[in-house]
């Protein structure tokens, strides 16, 4: 009898086992015995399962009818929020000056502040809902959604893509700027981003 001796460092060594699979197409255990069930087999089930093209045209149809109610009630609340908060309020007033500070709008009218409000999307708004958009996250998610799509945003407010140039002062250290903001009451906080390259 003999006994192999290893050391403690071979022992480390890690130990990957291999379980080859099916040469062919693997079927699930699930499958195999759901199809045993109705005595039919594996190839059968899938056919009886798989939707046709007309169930899957309704399902397409269903899902597009979810969607635009979904839209609907996101306007709804859109809506409900731009016409409840009075103008010269500190979120209208955010959303001014998130215009003014992207570049989008030198001075945006209180139309193209609306426009750019309503194609915010519902993650923004629903934060906007609990915390306003003088909310240091909410601000940052918005003013990125801004420079994210640009192009975008000019076309809703209006634009057509043209941007002027914000002529923000500096703070004395290269890449920030502070957007041409007014004194908004309730927010504490300025509007301070760096400066896209």
């Amino acid at each position: 009898m003999t006994s192999s001796k290893f050391t403690a460092a071979e022992m480390a060594i890690p130990v990957h086992t291999v379980m080859p699979g099916p040469s062919g197409p693997g079927k699930s255990v699930l499958l195999q015995a759901a199809a045993r069930r109705p005595g039919i087999s594996c190839e059968e089930l899938l056919k009886q399962t798989t939707p046709t093209e007309e169930q899957q045209e309704q399902e397409t149809m269903r899902q597009e009818a979810e969607d635009r109610a979904e839209d609907q009630r996101l306007n709804a609340v859109r809506e409900a929020f731009w016409h409840n908060t009075p103008e010269g309020h500190h979120d209208r007033e955010l959303l001014h000056d998130l215009l003014v500070a992207s570049g989008v709008a030198q001075e945006p009218t209180p139309e193209q502040i609306r426009a750019f409000f309503m194609a915010l999307p519902a993650d923004i708004i629903g934060a906007a809902l609990s915390w306003g958009f003088c909310d240091t996250g909410v601000r940052e998610r918005t003013y990125a959604f801004v420079q994210q799509n640009r192009h975008t945003v000019a076309e809703a407010v209006g634009q057509g893509g043209g941007f002027w140039p914000p002529t923000s002062r500096l703070h004395g250290k290269a890449g920030f700027t502070d957007p041409p903001c007014r004194q908004v009451t309730g927010c504490t906080e300025s509007i301070t981003h760096r400066r896209q390259e």
